[in-house]
């Protein structure tokens, strides 16, 4: 499966439709990913980020590893541009 999606506000990166199995795909284990647009802040505990709280990621190639850290991923805009989280996710 894949998945594309602008950051706004906090946003999960990942749906549970995404990252578990079903609908003829595995379940997902790694999604490589793309952020494109703007600079985005993320949280891998399922808290909600803030344009203060977070980790910041730049545009670039990303790769999230394990579906816990998928299931929980969160990602919020960082200042007043949008951003495009593209991933196509991998499993077993």
């Amino acid at each position: 499966p894949s998945t594309n999606q602008a950051i706004t506000t906090p946003t999960a990166l990942f749906t549970a439709a995404d990252v578990q199995a079903g609908n003829g795909h595995p379940q997902a284990t790694v999604a490589n990913c793309s952020l494109t647009g703007a600079n985005i802040r993320v949280s891998y505990d399922g808290v909600d980020p803030t344009t203060s709280l977070g980790e910041i990621l730049v545009p670039g190639l990303y790769t999230v590893t394990g579906t816990d850290v998928m299931l929980n991923a969160k990602g919020i805009r960082d200042d007043s541009t949008s951003a495009t989280w593209n991933c196509i996710l991998q499993g077993n």
